[in-house]
């Protein structure tokens, strides 16, 4: 499950293929609206305290901390308890969860029968407690997607969920031309093409 700022995916995988994809209506960018009208912030501010403050999963925060919200025109501070960050974080994002599970019965698969459980990936999926709040929704094994094999030079640049999908895309198309599949096309390529492709493949090949 991709959770992105502006659009959630989910696909399923079956013994190495995809068998399903499908596009939610909600992502990442409307938990920040909710926080925005929740908490009386202005958007860039919302960002802030969902990435400094934010939790997915409304039990792992104490009920008795507060934090700090930006004052607003003719008032002074105003605080406000950071359980309420994550209560408002926790219902969208169950929410989008809850879809997701939907979406997984209505194209005639449960989780039962995928025992690799769900990979989330995504910025949103970066939030504190969405790995506990996705177990309970789902009821199955959930882990982060975090790119880290495969990958040298600056790593820790990609090293997060937000860049898991980008990387790992980078990283079959890479395979598949050092290992002379290329791109479509059955891994029939012209002699020409392979010309220009072998510099390419041996490059990929000492990197990967």
């Amino acid at each position: 499950m991709e959770l992105g700022g502006g659009s959630t995916t989910v696909a399923i995988f079956h013994e190495g293929k995809l068998r399903h994809t499908a596009s939610l209506r909600f992502a990442g960018g409307h938990v920040t609206s909710d926080l925005v009208h929740g908490l009386q912030v202005t958007q860039a501010d919302a960002e802030r305290i969902k990435a400094r403050w934010g939790a997915a999963y409304e039990p792992l925060v104490s009920a008795d901390e507060v934090i700090e919200l930006p004052p607003v025109p003719a008032g002074g501070l105003r605080q406000a308890p950071r359980r309420l960050v994550a209560h408002i974080m926790h219902m969208r994002l169950q929410e989008m969860l809850e879809l997701a599970y939907d979406e997984v019965g209505r194209a005639g698969w449960a989780m039962a029968g995928l025992p690799g459980g769900m990979i989330l990936s995504g910025g949103a999926s970066a939030a504190p407690g969405m790995v506990e709040l996705a177990r309970d929704v789902f009821a199955a094994p959930v882990r982060r997607g975090i790119p880290a094999d495969g990958l040298r030079g600056l790593t820790d640049r990609v090293a997060s969920p937000d860049c898991s999908v980008v990387v790992g895309l980078a990283l079959y198309g890479a395979r598949q031309v050092a290992l002379g599949g290329g791109f479509g096309g059955g891994g029939r390529s012209s002699p020409a093409m392979g010309r220009v492709l072998a510099p390419v493949r041996r490059w990929l090949q000492d990197i990967f």
